[in-house]
């Protein structure tokens, strides 16, 4: 195969079909074009965004658990009822696009390409995406703690998430306790095991190549 057979092959392949479910939640991320940062300041963008997520909460009935705005990408979980991630997705992405492009006075590109979607299946699976996407600030060394990083819905508490509740014991029910638990920092191995799970379209550890067995649980029931 031509180098040209091969460009014309990649652009022409079909996108995976979406897993519509309204039982579990998503984990959904989309970065920058070329990781630029944002071209406005990240008070502006969150405004934006709250604004947005405010509306696609209530017109297009998305379940917002979390969502962390970083420099040059957004980390969100998210439920569908309705079970239109798509539709909820494309309305944030382009009117995201457009209202930071205006008042960035510029034309170009924001998004890198579409969002990245992962269904998280188990309650446990969503404790473990929980506290790695509030965390995000720290691994980039944004914040010492999650409660410090003022661009996430843990902070700001806008009235269209639905806080992280007590899992099956897997989330602490007091906010102390839960305090403690987000800030117990992964790892360098675990948290590169989550963020291969969170690449599938349905979160899922990766295998340890030593031994060939699927590596022990991350979070363990409290």
């Amino acid at each position: 195969m031509t180098v040209a057979h091969f460009l014309h092959a990649s652009v022409d392949m079909p996108r995976i079909p979406l897993i519509r479910t309204a039982e579990h939640p998503y984990h959904v991320t989309a970065r920058t074009n070329n990781k630029e940062a944002f071209p406005i300041p990240l008070v502006g963008c969150w405004k934006i965004f709250e604004k947005l997520l405010a509306e696609v909460s209530g017109e297009k009935n998305l379940v917002i658990h979390a969502f962390v705005l970083m420099p040059n990408h957004f980390h969100m979980l998210v439920s569908t009822p309705r079970k239109n991630l798509d539709e909820g997705l494309h309305y944030l992405m382009t009117k995201s696009s457009k209202r930071i492009n205006f008042c960035a006075e510029r034309i170009n590109r924001l998004y890198g390409g579409r969002y990245r979607w992962c269904l998280v299946n188990s309650e446990e699976y969503y404790a473990n995406a929980l506290r790695y996407v509030f965390q995000n600030p720290l691994r980039s060394r944004l914040a010492i703690k999650v409660q410090e990083y003022p661009w996430s819905s843990l902070v700001q508490r806008s009235p269209w998430i639905r806080n992280c509740e007590s899992h099956n014991g897997y989330i602490p029910e007091s906010n102390a306790q839960r305090s403690l638990w987000l800030n117990k920092i992964y790892g360098d191995d675990s948290a590169e095991f989550i963020r291969k799970a969170l690449r599938r379209q349905i979160y899922k550890h990766p295998r340890s190549k030593s031994s060939k067995r699927q590596i022990p649980n991350l979070i363990q029931p409290l």
